[in-house]
């Protein structure tokens, strides 16, 4: 939902456009579909509540660290607020890039985060090419990676840790401080202006892979197929999930379970397209958005639902990447066909279950 499109024109008039402004009435429920279908006030308040959520750790580090004026720190929370529908998918790529191929993490240890060598990539000829020989070189950019990389005084409730790695709000606090170290001679809210004017071909790019999953996905055509075969995934599921639901009152998968799944649905090579390095980006695209990751223990695991979306960006992405486009048509196609080819070599269908559950969504713990 966080990378769905706002309408271009924007009637203050529309109820859905009056209702996403201070969600006084609560927001709309989610649709039981497997994807639901784009919602622009469910759009807007998962910005609002993601960008909330990690401003109030970074606001006070950039008054302390970097003696932001209040003016100031104003100036960059209301420019930063505008750019998280930008940060939230350049988060989700960058995050799933150096998970661990061998084994899973401790389930109190983030399994993603934007690592070092991801931000070198970014920012170097791989990526936007901003490095230069006066404020932002390459050990200058190590030195904001460190600073970013500190764990807030306040931890009271936090059920995950990051250790060598970056989470939501030190990446996006990160970007602030390379912003500034880049255009000294700017405004903090210029900077940031400069420094997403270079992210966009990328930002764009993590962005779109999401929206056009979700347009293709939340269609009937889609649904109606995720329907016709939820005995054959449920089974999958059921097989291959090794969080017993005595646990979390439901049962889940790991990132570790998905790779054993990938490698034994032969995907790499069914789809050569589908590189290896997709594995933690599908199963992240798959996990629902939440604003406080780090006080949700589950948030990192995948439900059976959220199993189904990750299903459903595989298949997108092996049209995708060649093609670049997946029309709901395809999508539909391809998934009925590796379900009635492939899953069935795994396990059984399973017609009954105990939550009936396309629809089904994740408990918070």
């Amino acid at each position: 939902e966080d990378e769905m499109q706002a309408p271009d024109a924007q009637d203050p008039q529309d109820p859905q456009i009056a209702a996403a402004k201070d969600w006084s009435d609560g927001i709309p429920e989610v649709e039981k579909r497997v994807f639901p279908r784009p919602n622009f006030v469910r759009y807007k308040w998962v910005l609002r509540t993601c960008f909330e959520h990690d401003w109030k750790f970074m606001r006070l580090r950039l008054v302390r660290d970097l003696k932001f004026t209040e003016a100031e720190a104003d100036e960059a929370e209301q420019c930063l607020r505008t750019k998280y529908m930008w940060v939230l998918p350049l988060y989700r790529k960058l995050s799933s890039e150096e998970t661990s191929e061998g084994g899973s993490s401790p389930d109190h240890i983030s399994q993603f985060g934007v690592s070092k060598r991801s931000l070198m990539r970014i920012l170097g000829s791989e990526g936007i090419n901003i490095f230069d020989k006066a404020s932002m070189t390459q050990a200058k950019a190590s030195e904001l990676y460190k600073q970013a990389n500190c764990v807030p005084q306040d931890v009271a409730g936090f059920k995950v840790r990051y250790d060598a790695v970056l989470c939501r709000f030190q990446f996006a606090e990160l970007l602030v401080r390379i912003a500034i170290c880049k255009w000294p001679e700017k405004s903090k809210a210029e900077a940031l202006d400069s420094l997403f004017e270079e992210l966009a071909i990328l930002c764009q790019k993590y962005s779109g892979d999401m929206r056009e999953l979700i347009n293709s996905g939340s269609t009937d055509e889609v649904q109606a197929v995720y329907e016709a075969i939820e005995p054959q995934t449920w089974a999958v599921f059921a097989e291959m999930a090794s969080i017993h639901e005595n646990m979390h009152g439901e049962k889940f998968m790991t990132l570790q379970d998905w790779r054993k799944l990938l490698n034994r649905m032969n995907i790499f090579v069914l789809y050569p397209v589908v590189k290896r390095k997709y594995g933690a980006y599908t199963y992240r695209m798959g996990l629902e958005p939440q604003a406080d990751e780090q006080y949700n223990k589950t948030w990192q695991l995948m439900s059976f639902l959220e199993f189904q979306r990750a299903l459903g960006a595989v298949m997108f992405l092996s049209e995708m990447r060649p093609k670049k486009e997946c029309k709901p048509d395809i999508l539909a196609a391809l998934l009925q066909k590796i379900a009635t080819e492939n899953l069935s070599q795994i396990a059984t269908a399973k017609p009954t279950r105990k939550k009936n559950s396309v629809l089904e969504g994740k408990t918070q713990n």
